[in-house]
């Protein structure tokens, strides 16, 4: 039986809604990943993550859940923390590992899989900076870790294109494994624009996602109504509390701190556009899932693989507060281009981020020598 661990310290959110731990794009893909693995009766899945004040070992499914080091920002656990994770990856004794967090842990997770008994490692990338050397830079300590690890990875998945050229230009080969979901099973034709409420924003609150733009966005057309999922950021309470009361004074806006993942499709599914502010990100999940919708992408400047252009999938802004408007003015008025994007974003999805056609890629990673892998 093969046996697989994915590692990630923040990923109780993404199995148990009620958690403390903060949610997003890269946990809830770990889980997505973990929960196909697991489908195969051969295979053994388990998942390292921090401890939240969960039982230390749990069951999720078909996924041993390993509540490993808490997560508290102390000298004591920042000590103890190699020791409860290596404790832990003892007891899963995996063949395969998968991290996709820069930061410590990355060395960490790399430093086990070659002691000893040798295991492989993968690292998936989770965001730009991981491949440009922004994150080394930023975060010194936790950066030598990082990219010692990111270095000795055995294979590296990039979520785009862009992201293996800018791991080629460190000279790091890896390969690309897109996002993905499982596919709606239901039979429903997507919501046509008459049947969509909103324009719709969900992100984190962090001053790199620009939820101010959103806002402004919302006063310059008052005549249509804005939804905004935006759950606050550990050590940004200050930040959340601004963007909370300026959304207070807009009556057109409905301000919500939170939504249960499982909850949430529903909001993509209603929503005439999804508005992305972000400065930068990966692949964000955001957009599979407001093309699960079948609803078109507006873009303040995130472009990934320009998929706006290649796909037909929405605007890109790039950049320019004028153009964000103008797409939003053009989707509101011209039901001929937001019928012809709607439509290919249902398309592309399916094409791309299908998780029973991209499975077969992280299977050829376990499988296959690493040479035939590249």
């Amino acid at each position: 039986m093969k046996r697989i661990c994915l590692c990630h310290m923040k990923a109780h959110a993404a199995f148990e809604e009620k958690s403390d731990a903060p949610i997003g794009g890269t946990l809830i893909q770990m889980r997505v990943l973990a929960e196909k693995l697991a489908e195969d009766p051969d295979t053994y899945v388990a998942f390292l993550l921090g401890n939240f004040g969960q039982p230390k070992q749990e069951r999720c499914g078909s996924i041993d859940l390993f509540g490993s080091t808490t997560m508290q920002p102390t000298i004591l656990n920042t000590f103890l923390a190699p020791f409860r994770m290596w404790r832990d990856f003892r007891k899963i004794d995996p063949d395969i590992v998968i991290a996709s967090s820069a930061g410590i842990e990355t060395g960490i997770v790399f430093a086990f899989c070659r002691l000893g008994r040798r295991r492989r490692f993968i690292y998936r990338v989770a965001h730009e900076w991981d491949c440009s050397g922004e994150y080394a830079k930023r975060y010194f300590f936790r950066g030598i870790f990082f990219e010692w690890g990111l270095r000795g990875a055995d294979v590296r998945v990039a979520q785009s294109e862009e992201q293996r050229t800018l791991l080629k230009k460190k000279g790091l080969s890896s390969i690309v494994i897109r996002n993905s979901f499982v596919m709606p099973s239901n039979a429903n034709a997507p919501r046509q624009f008459s049947q969509r409420a909103s324009l719709l924003w969900v992100s984190r609150c962090e001053p790199w996602k620009h939820p101010e733009l959103f806002l402004q966005l919302a006063q310059a057309f008052p005549e249509e109504s804005f939804v905004m999922i935006c759950p606050p950021q550990k050590y940004g309470e200050e930040f959340f509390e601004m963007i909370r009361k300026q959304s207070s004074l807009i009556p057109n806006l409905r301000f919500l701190d939170f939504v249960p993942f499982s909850s949430i499709q529903t909001y993509f599914d209603e929503a005439k556009v999804f508005v992305g502010t972000s400065e930068y990100e990966g692949f964000p999940n955001t957009y599979i899932q407001a093309c699960l919708g079948a609803t078109p992408i507006i873009s303040y400047r995130v472009n990934p693989d320009h998929i706006f252009e290649s796909h037909g999938i929405g605007f890109c802004a790039n950049g320019s507060w004028e153009a964000f408007v103008d797409h939003v003015r053009l989707f509101l008025h011209d039901k001929g281009v937001w019928d012809t994007r709607s439509s290919r974003a249902y398309q592309y999805v399916h094409e791309y981020h299908d998780i029973e056609k991209n499975i077969q890629k992280w299977i050829t990673i376990f499988t296959n020598s690493l040479d035939e892998v590249f």
